[in-house]
């Protein structure tokens, strides 16, 4: 009588060397900087999202990392990427446009041409640790040929993000913050749908023009943590 089990694949991955080929956490925004949490949906915060990817990692020495990464697009992830659309007429009246009316598909998705590039520095010193991050990538749509007006509609559009982290421990208390700033990134921020779209798509009904528009997010999350025995921490955070 009750639901089904729908396994899905979290983490997937094997490492040889510097190399890491597999399914696992972006590396856009890091967990360095994000509070220990018990509730999945807590504070938001970039780099929890799962995505496949081709990843290198030089170790400098002294705590010093970089790692660069080719990932894939969202699309196949944890998270599908989060396009919006709307139609507007001749005289800029505009109404939610569904994915079914945009293309035959019934998703505003085109074709993905390139992976996302991400770029993190690690740096680990005693008590504590901070990270920064950055990536860019392409967001496309396409109705594959077929539209409101029978004719092909599509468009690009680049997608850049930062992100900065940290943290550091007092002994008993430790703090720490991470904040990200970047255009399209609304599921590699936190999620497909708590934290805005990735991208929003405006199909022209008069001309057959299509403009997609990826959308500014920001956001800071700080936290502090205070160890009150040898098993038991009390956490705040705000974001």
């Amino acid at each position: 009588g009750g639901q089904p089990t729908v396994p899905r694949m979290r983490h997937a991955y094997g490492v040889l060397g510097p190399v890491l080929i597999g399914q696992t956490n972006t590396l856009f925004g890091g967990l360095i900087g994000l509070p220990e949490l018990l509730d999945d949906g807590g504070p938001m915060g970039a780099g929890a999202l799962r995505v496949p990817q081709i990843r290198y990692s030089h170790n400098f020495g002294g705590g010093l990392v970089l790692s660069v990464a080719l990932e894939d697009d969202a699309q196949r992830g944890d998270a599908g990427t989060n396009i919006v659309g709307g139609a507007c007429t001749a005289a800029n009246v505009c109404a939610a446009m569904t994915a079914a009316a945009f293309g035959p598909a019934g998703t505003f998705l085109g074709p993905q041409r390139w992976p996302v590039v991400t770029a993190a520095l690690q740096w680990n010193f005693p008590n504590g640790a901070a990270y920064a991050s950055g990536m860019i990538g392409q967001l496309d749509v396409d109705n594959g040929g077929a539209g409101l007006t029978g004719l092909a509609r599509n468009d690009s559009s680049i997608r850049w993000g930062g992100s900065l982290g940290g943290r550091y421990d007092f002994g008993r208390v430790e703090i720490g913050g991470t904040g990200y700033v970047g255009e399209g990134i609304g599921t590699r921020a936190g999620g497909p749908v708590l934290f805005g779209p990735d991208a929003i798509v405006i199909a022209n009904t008069a001309n057959n023009g299509t403009s997609l528009r990826t959308p500014l997010s920001y956001g800071v999350t700080a936290y502090v943590q205070v160890k009150l025995t040898d098993t038991i921490r009390a956490t705040g955070a705000y974001s």
